[in-house]
């Protein structure tokens, strides 16, 4: 049930974030999308595996959609996708406990993991809608919106 809940979370930011954004909501869409089926298909791949250790398959995916929202935040205008990589960076940081040989870290490990990805997600769809709001002329000078440098 929670994968389905967080899957609709995923399609429905990702539609909104590409037909109503801008270029970078699209890219963040794009990867957004990438990352999570690409962490999926490592599940259903088998090689995924209990919590019980780290992670390699999906520490890779977690980095490669931290690369890619490294890259849209130096390219971007708008402050929303430092939101999104500080989010996808405090994701990372929980692979690295999976390091250590405690049973308990097993359940912390899987449980932020998730975690975090919704952070992630919401901060994609406030964003699109301040750069919508400043786009149609409305913005009270949000500091979630546009960087004038």
């Amino acid at each position: 049930m929670i994968a389905l809940i967080f899957w609709v979370l995923v399609l429905l930011a990702c539609a909104y974030g590409f037909l109503c954004g801008g270029w970078e909501a699209r890219v963040a869409s794009i990867v957004t999308v990438a990352a999570s089926l690409g962490t999926y298909g490592i599940y259903w791949a088998g090689a995924g595996g209990p919590w019980l250790s780290l992670q390699m398959g999906v520490l890779l995916v977690d980095l490669a959609y931290l690369g890619a929202l490294h890259w849209l935040v130096l390219r971007s205008r708008y402050c929303w996708p430092i939101w999104m990589c500080a989010f996808q960076l405090a994701g990372v940081s929980t692979h690295f406990p999976g390091l250590m040989p405690v049973s308990l870290v097993s359940d912390i490990y899987e449980a932020l993991q998730g975690f975090w990805s919704i952070p992630v997600i919401l901060s994609m769809v406030l964003g699109v809608y301040y750069e919508q709001n400043q786009r149609n002329g409305y913005d009270r000078g949000q500091s979630f919106g546009r960087i004038d440098i």
